[in-house]
C-alpha cells in the first residue's frame, strides 16, 4: 500500500510521506512544499469508517486530515475529514 500512497503524494507535490504504525489515528503523513503537514487516513469502506470513528479524536487537527478512499489499489476519492464532520 506504501507504494502508491508515495506515488500519489509525490505526484501532488507533497514530500516526506511517512507512515504511522504507532500513531493509531492517521497511517501516514506527508508534507507539502510550503510546509503544510497533511494526515492521511486511508480506507476501502468510508461508510466502515464513519460508523466506527470517533470524531472528538481529530479535533486538534481535523483541518488537516484527509481520508483517502481506496479500491484495487488505487486512491478513488480524496475526502477532506472536516467534510464528513459537517
Amino acid at each position: 500500500m506504501m507504494c502508491f500512497i508515495r506515488e500519489y503524494e509525490y505526484r501532488n507535490g507533497r514530500l516526506n510521506i511517512q507512515k504511522r504504525n504507532a500513531l493509531g489515528l492517521v497511517d501516514f503523513t506527508s508534507e507539502g512544499t510550503k510546509d503544510d503537514t497533511r494526515f492521511i487516513i486511508v480506507t476501502d469502506s468510508l461508510t466502515d469508517l464513519i460508523r466506527n470513528i470517533k470524531l472528538e479524536d481529530y479535533l486538534s487537527i481535523e483541518l488537516f486530515v484527509y481520508i483517502y478512499v481506496i479500491e484495487d489499489n488505487e486512491i478513488r476519492e480524496e475526502i477532506p475529514f472536516v467534510q464528513i464532520t459537517r
